[in-house]
């Protein structure tokens, strides 16, 4: 009995540790496959810091890291006219999908409510937008008061890195009505579709 028991044990010692295909019974072999997977999500998203303002000309910036960052264009716009301003957006942007970069604007130019149009003065604030990310760029003419517009552009692969958007006002000889005058632009990335 003492001498079967090493025996067993032995064989199960083979085993384990590479033994002859004699050493096992076919039948007591078995195995199992396991399938295994992962799904990720298409995310576009804008750095939720990190943002900051590059090249500044007759405009005053708010917060470049909050969710509406403000750009004032007062200083370059007056009574008498308007003289050409810049303000730069820098942040970083991620897509884990194909995306399409689009620039919308919600007015059509900076408008102001109320306003009568009146041939001997300006009553809207034209403006040009230019968005560049990952090699690609986007242009927007804001120029045609209250008719929101949108330019798109599709990229060839996912992308990461830095974003960057170029807004500058267009200078005019013609005098301004008073008021204020506002747009909202929209900067989006998206998966293509």
């Amino acid at each position: 009995m003492m001498i079967r028991v090493r025996f067993v044990m032995a064989a199960a010692a083979g085993l384990l540790l590479g033994g002859t295909a004699l050493d096992v019974h076919p039948a007591l072999a078995d195995g199992k496959a396991f399938n295994l997977s992962a799904t990720v999500a298409s995310a576009c998203t804008f750095a939720t810091s990190g943002a900051s303002w590059g090249q500044q000309q007759n405009v005053v910036t708010g917060d470049p890291n909050a969710a509406s960052p403000s750009i004032n264009f007062s200083t370059s716009i007056n009574a008498t006219g308007s003289v050409n301003a810049t303000a730069e957006w820098k942040s970083k942007a991620s897509c884990n999908v194909k995306p399409s970069i689009s620039l919308t604007t919600q007015n059509g130019a900076m408008t102001s409510t109320g306003l009568n149009p009146n041939n001997d003065f300006n009553h809207y604030v034209a403006y040009k937008a230019v968005a560049n990310w990952a090699g690609q760029n986007v242009n927007i003419d804001a120029n045609t008061p209250n008719q929101t517009r949108t330019q798109a552009q599709s990229l060839s692969g996912a992308a990461s890195g830095d974003i960057t958007v170029v807004f500058t006002t267009q200078s005019s000889n013609k005098p301004f009505l008073a008021a204020t005058y506002t747009d909202v632009l929209t900067v989006t990335i998206a998966p293509a579709t």
